[in-house]
């Protein structure tokens, strides 16, 4: 199986394509996360990757969309990005559904972290040999 692994789109749709038409043949595309964050297309984003069936995991970037705010450490420019990604998606829910969800992983090792992740039904035939992660801090 020939597995294409892409990242940080931001929402950079004419990025995205054009990665997107410079792949060779492959049986399944993961992103390691930041779908989201300074460019304005996230809406044509999610639409293809749902397009492509692309999976991935949960970018920082993609859990402060998910959570609402980024936190106050962060660069005024990410807040900024939030703040205004908030305002036009019209897919949050697709969105959610998008990223890997972890368990709840306060206080635990980077081992034990990577172990929680929960593998999609589509990549369990080879759960063994993959671990995909996004800032896991």
């Amino acid at each position: 199986m020939k597995i294409a692994i892409i990242s940080d789109i931001h929402g950079n749709i004419h990025g995205l394509k054009t990665v997107l038409s410079d792949l060779p043949k492959v049986d399944k595309i993961i992103c390691a996360g930041d779908i989201t964050g300074y460019y304005p297309f996230i809406n044509e984003v999610i639409d293809e990757l749902k397009k492509n069936n692309v999976l991935s995991v949960r970018g920082n970037h993609d859990q402060y969309l998910i959570q609402g705010s980024a936190p106050q450490n962060v660069s005024p420019t990410v807040k900024a990005s939030v703040d205004f990604t908030k305002k036009i998606i019209s897919q949050i829910m697709e969105f959610n559904s998008l990223v890997w969800k972890t368990k709840k992983d306060k206080g635990i090792s980077l081992k034990e972290k990577i172990s929680k992740i929960e593998i999609p039904k589509e990549l369990k035939s080879f759960e063994k040999d993959l671990i995909a992660c996004h800032n896991l801090e």
